[in-house]
């Protein structure tokens, strides 16, 4: 299909739309040329460029823009494609154009459009290199002696993927890096922003996260705290108090002394019998008094003992937010996020940042009633089984309700990106085969393996240990003794019974 276009009667721009509207009802195979008629060729070779650039976001690859001058019948034609003109070893940013020469038309000649039947992949970087920078997020980018992560992952897939050389600019400072032009993508856990809105470009997701805020799950308490739990701890101080007063007017009536009074009223208390030797009939009601207090509470004691046993007792969580008074984040990458959201942003003048899941863990411990933790979704599963776990390896803190603000993580690059395409085909491609999970769990069993969490974790699991060979003979080899020890009583037995 030819197309002419810059007839000057008719403003580009309406022209443009034109085209693009004639080119939806074209099959995609068919190879379009568009003639454009210019008056200069150097100062309206950018309606060229601008028609490319249409046509590449319109998803239609098989295009070529020829410039000709009006008046000018004999002069050759220049033929652009939408090719990238991109080079091996070279930056794929450096001196690039989306339209590339491929011929020059001569007049008279036949315009050959092999080309157009078969374009160039722009999947296909052609060697050229991608400088990538990173913003340090466990569990997507860990920064230690060595650079390592999920994203890490996915920009070497990339490379490898789109034919690219990947060069990664260490250092703080990622996204200055990108907008001075020293980087080409910014990876990290990023996730678009409002604010960032036509500063920067995004890729399409490639895995999904969540801002979280953790706080006090409602915990079961160990048994042996039932005693000591299943009433108040100022209902325990209130019937100390009262044992204490009759310990006080038993000695003062009895004289007998402190200890045996004392006795007295925790055998009442305990077993229901007093046993009063009194000379006084002040002292008769006061552990009459006492007794009849003590028919009431102990059996209320012991059934809510039972009912314990049966229905676990639990202390409960933090239920509101309101009652929150410290939050804490790793870092505050995520403070701009919060912001942005009326849930999170009432929480900022709360924030500070503990730098590590250690830290956080720690300062968490010092308050856990009214700590609240904000972490995304990916973060705390991956640090789970080091942060904020009780004597028993469960975990202390839970979501707080539904997530707050849910994002698609994206990698960053300038606008106009000529890796886009490639870029935007290898998150597809990651995102439909589930390779984020994948790389997070290996990073999550290789953390704890080195951080000895998988020893713990084998130490304190509730389930028994799969029984060895040697396990296994030793326990047939007892069993096999005492069957023999039995064998011989018995026909002992049998040989001291004939006799007599």
């Amino acid at each position: 299909m030819v197309l002419l276009l810059g007839s000057g009667h008719v403003p580009l721009a309406t022209e443009l739309t034109m085209l693009l509207g004639t080119l939806g009802r074209v099959g995609r195979r068919i190879p379009v040329l568009a003639v454009l008629g210019v008056t200069d060729m150097d100062a309206e070779s950018r309606y060229a460029e601008a028609i490319i650039k249409e046509l590449i976001l319109d998803r239609r690859w098989k295009i070529a823009v020829a410039l000709q001058l009006f008046n000018a019948e004999d002069s050759p034609v220049p033929v652009y494609t939408s090719a990238l003109s991109l080079r091996p070893g070279v930056r794929c940013f450096e001196n690039w154009t989306p339209m590339a020469l491929e011929r020059l038309w001569t007049p008279g000649s036949t315009l050959r459009l092999q080309a157009l039947e078969k374009p160039r992949r722009h999947d296909d970087l052609r060697g050229c290199v991608v400088n990538m920078a990173y913003v340090s997020s466990p569990p997507f980018v860990f920064v230690d002696d060595q650079v390592f992560g999920i994203d890490l992952d996915v920009a070497r897939f990339f490379a490898y993927g789109s034919n690219a050389s990947l060069n990664i600019l260490h250092g703080s400072q990622a996204v200055p890096k990108l907008e001075s032009g020293q980087a080409d993508m910014v990876l990290g856990g990023l996730f678009p922003r409002p604010s960032t809105r036509g500063q920067y470009t995004y890729s399409d997701l490639y895995t999904y996260d969540a801002v979280g805020c953790y706080t006090l799950r409602t915990r079961r308490l160990p048994r042996w705290q039932y005693p000591f739990r299943v009433i108040s701890l100022k209902a325990w101080a209130s019937i100390l108090g009262l044992m204490v007063v009759i310990v006080v007017a038993l000695e003062h009536d009895n004289g007998r002394g402190p200890v045996a009074n004392a006795m007295t009223v925790v055998g009442v208390l305990w077993e229901g019998n007093p046993a009063p030797r009194t000379n006084s009939g002040r002292t008769a009601f006061y552990v009459f008094m006492w007794t009849f207090f003590c028919l009431h509470f102990t059996p209320a004691y012991r059934a809510a003992l039972s009912m314990a046993n049966l229905n676990s007792l639990k202390e409960p969580g933090l239920t509101d937010l309101d009652d929150v008074k410290r939050v804490l984040m790793l870092s505050d990458d995520m403070m701009p996020l919060m912001a942005e959201y009326p849930k999170l942003n009432k929480l900022l003048p709360l924030v500070e940042i503990c730098n590590s899941p250690i830290n956080c863990s720690n300062e968490v411990m010092r308050d856990l009633h009214h700590t609240a933790l904000i972490m995304s979704k990916w973060t705390y599963w991956f640090f789970d089984q080091i942060i904020l776990k009780d004597g028993r390896g469960r975990p202390i803190l839970q979501l707080y309700k539904d997530p707050m603000a849910t994002f698609h993580v994206s990698v960053m690059t300038s606008p106009d990106s000529p890796i886009m395409l490639a870029l935007n085909r290898i998150t597809a491609i990651v995102m439909e085969s589930g390779l984020v999970r994948k790389s997070v769990e290996y990073y999550r069993h290789r953390f704890n393996l080195l951080s000895g969490v998988a020893e713990l974790q084998r130490k304190t699991s509730y389930r028994p240990r799969a029984l060895g060979m040697r396990q296994i003979l030793a326990a047939l080899s007892i069993l096999a003794a005492g069957l023999l020890v039995s064998l011989v009583i018995f026909l002992g037995e049998m040989q001291l019974g004939g006799r007599y």
